[in-house]
């Protein structure tokens, strides 16, 4: 009878309550799609959040120096590209000024540059997170606690203690 009463229980309550069963395919498909979640799904939201911010802050630049590259475009096309080399810096700008509206500042001289930085930025981000995601699921129940080393006369000492 006691065999019949434990069927269909593979652990102890006590062990249930501190395993997590979380698979590492999951983790990474959550941050193939938005970036953090698979963080978020390995019980980390903080690093989740900060792979999100950084994801946003990535693109959110790239879109700004793309649309800044399109203006310095447009203006080397409408004042023809012989006459754009002969140009100083202070001159292009005032050519982008007038021919666009847009007052080009220190910050945002070298677009099209600032945007390919960007977008391999974001790129390495995303991937970052990808991996981080897949490692902390592998990681989960990997046991952490403190580890002490100490030296009493000629004895080392070493132990650990896991939080289990």
């Amino acid at each position: 009878m006691l065999l019949l009463f434990n069927i269909g229980r593979s652990e102890s309550p006590a062990l249930s309550d501190t395993v997590f069963h979380i698979s590492p395919k999951a983790a990474l498909i959550r941050s193939v799609f938005v970036p953090g979640w698979g963080q978020v799904y390995n019980k980390k939201p903080l690093k989740g959040l900060v792979f999100f911010s950084a994801e946003v802050y990535f693109v959110y630049n790239f879109v700004y120096f793309n649309r800044l590259y399109g203006y310095v475009k447009d203006t080397k096309e409408t004042v023809g590209l012989d006459a754009w080399l002969l140009l100083s810096e202070a001159e292009k700008k005032t050519k982008i000024f007038e021919t666009t509206g847009y007052n080009l500042g220190m910050n945002t001289w070298r677009p099209r540059e600032k945007r390919n930085k960007n977008g391999w930025w974001c790129l390495g981000t995303y991937i970052f997170g990808m991996l981080d995601a897949v490692v902390d699921a592998h990681l989960i129940n990997f046991p952490h606690g403190d580890v002490e080393l100490s030296m009493n006369g000629q004895t080392i000492n070493y132990s650990i203690s896991f939080g289990l």
